[in-house]
């Protein structure tokens, strides 16, 4: 009797051994937490191109792509939208799904596999 055929037995080879082909497939959480950084980092660079401009007839924003936080022009009012602030983050980690799972190694080599299509192939 060999040992696969023992039915008390654990199988000696499955998906979980191969740890090559789960990160492969697999979603990697530092591809989404290294989108989520670049998402926050854009709300956070349309706070820097407008920094002090309430002092002027300009208005001081946060939020990408829309602000949720406003402070300034010539009344001198603050402005926030917390449904704004909602839809931002749910943009932001939207794209943080969606970047990690396309710069996942196999979404990328079908991605490749797709463009050589009709392309002769060497011999």
């Amino acid at each position: 009797m060999d040992a696969n055929s023992n039915p008390y037995e654990a199988p000696r080879h499955g998906d979980s051994d191969n740890l090559e082909s789960n990160r492969k497939r697999g979603f990697c959480w530092w591809r989404f937490a290294l989108f989520l950084c670049v998402a926050i980092a854009l709300n956070v660079l349309r706070l820097a191109m407008t920094w002090k401009a309430y002092g002027t007839d300009g208005y001081e924003q946060v939020g990408w792509p829309w602000a949720f936080y406003e402070r300034g022009g010539f009344s001198g009012g603050e402005h926030f939208y917390p449904l704004l602030l909602f839809v931002d983050c749910a943009i932001a980690i939207g794209l943080a799904y969606v970047g990690g799972r396309i710069t996942a190694r196999d979404v990328v080599e079908q991605i490749r596999r797709f463009q050589s299509w009709g392309t002769p192939q060497s011999p």
